[in-house]
This record gives C-alpha cells, structure tokens and sequence, in this order.
C-alpha cells in the first residue's frame, strides 16, 4: 500500500530562493512551485486539501504575499494549512500586520536550514495534530447524535445530561 506525499507551496518570485527550500523538502514532500501571487492562490485552492505548508514571499509580482494571505483568510485557510513568510525586510509594523492576517511564523532571508525545517516540521506537526483532533470530535458529534436519538426518552435524565454536556464542549473545542 502506497501512501500519498503530502505537498508545501513554495511561492517566490526568485527561482534560487524557491530552489533552496525545494532542496530541504523535497525527499520527504511533493513540492509546488509559485513565482507570483496570482499563481499561488490558484496553485493553493487547487491543492488546499493536500498541502502541509505555503512558503510564501512577501514581495511578490501580480499580487504581494499580503494579499496571498488576505485571500487564504477569507476563504478561512489559515486555520488548516500553516504560513511561513519569506521576507529580507525586517520591520516591526509588517510583522504584526502579517501575524494579525494570519501567517503562522515568518523567517527573515538569509535563513538557517536548519531553522526553516525545524520550524516547519513544528507548525506541519501542530496542524496535522489539530486537523487530526477536529475528525476526532466531529465524529464524536455524530456519535453523541446518534445516541441521543436511539435513546430519546429512554436514557436516564442525569445520562442524557452527560451527553448533552460533553456535546456542548466538543462545541467550544471546535469553534
């Protein structure tokens, strides 16, 4: 039985930037390449539901790293596929613009190989685990549903109380 890669996007308009973070990835991950935004928002609803991770410029042709980002917001992405920023330019201000957006971490050019993959692996491993927990109450949802209709009357009041509290909190977990 084969399993399937998962996929990073690697959007930078520098074909030597994209090519040193293909090299640290690429025995482990099927990587997509981006050399402008509006590629990158196709490339990214294409291939939302496989990717690990975006690396995305900040200084980009036809649509900046900015708008990259306010685009995977609206259609509410960030929660599921982690961002890190590639940027040369170090400045307070687009930091904190950049992390209310929604980026996961940003990493400044000239990076640390190192570095990037560890951060990587961390931010792969923190959205895999959530994805993972996210199927995991959502089943229960449906199981607690279940439950409650087979049982509807017949359950013992404090049971059905239980149950109606553990699906009140799968709630808060999941929104």
């Amino acid at each position: 039985m084969s399993t399937v890669r998962r996929k990073i996007l690697i959007a930078d308009d520098v074909e030597i930037n994209r090519a040193l973070l293909k090299n640290m990835f690429e025995d482990e991950f099927d990587i997509i390449e981006a050399e402008d935004g509006k590629q990158t928002i196709r490339l990214i609803d294409e291939h939302r539901q496989e990717l690990s991770i975006v690396f995305l410029d900040l200084i980009m042709p036809k649509k900046t790293g900015l708008e990259v980002l306010l685009h995977m917001k609206k259609k509410e992405l960030l929660s599921e596929i982690p961002v890190i920023l590639i940027t040369a330019e170090a400045s307070n201000e687009s930091d904190l613009k950049t992390y209310e957006i929604g980026a996961a971490d940003i990493i400044y050019k000239p990076f640390s190989r190192r570095v990037v993959k560890r951060r990587a692996k961390n931010l792969i491993e923190l959205y895999e685990s959530k994805r993972s927990q996210r199927m995991i109450c959502e089943n229960a949802l449906q199981v607690i549903e279940r439950i409650k209709d087979a049982g509807e009357g017949m359950l013992p009041e404090d049971l059905m109380r239980d149950i109606l509290k553990v699906e009140s909190e799968i709630h808060e977990i999941l929104n």
